[in-house]
């Protein structure tokens, strides 16, 4: 579950919480830039816990602006619906890394599990994610 507060038509913040595996729980609050011509959004950030700070890159596919297929949009006709009832959203991939891992590259000690950031960063050097993030209206 997230949301963007946007302060212009580009720049917004971004916050979100959700369930994880093994975490349970996650969240991560950001700062982006949205370009309106493509719908791409690149999104910089930190993930409390497990701690990491995050770089997001996330695509629209324009659903939100009523550009659907014919097939799409025969189908909702036969349903008596429009375009403003479908469920839009966007693809996101995003590249983090731990405070573990940050800990290691600032020290040079590669010999660390000891370290609290170990466990706050779950045991985690960094993380590849994709997803994808529905508009609730």
């Amino acid at each position: 579950m997230g949301r963007r507060w946007f302060f212009s038509e580009t720049l917004f913040l971004d916050g979100e919480v959700g369930l994880a595996f093994p975490s349970i729980g996650t969240g991560g609050f950001g700062l982006g830039r949205l370009n309106p011509n493509t719908g791409k959004s690149v999104t910089l950030g930190v993930r409390p816990y497990p701690s990491h700070l995050y770089i997001q890159f996330g695509t629209d596919k324009g659903r939100c602006d009523g550009n659907v297929k014919p097939r799409t949009l025969r189908r909702l006709n036969r349903r008596g619906k429009d375009v403003s009832e479908l469920l839009c959203g966007e693809s996101t991939f995003s590249i983090e890394g731990s405070a573990w891992l940050l800990y290691q590259m600032v020290t040079g000690d590669l010999s660390t599990f000891s370290q609290p950031t170990y466990t706050s960063s779950l045991w985690s050097s960094f993380m590849v994610t994709w997803g994808h993030r529905w508009y609730l209206r």
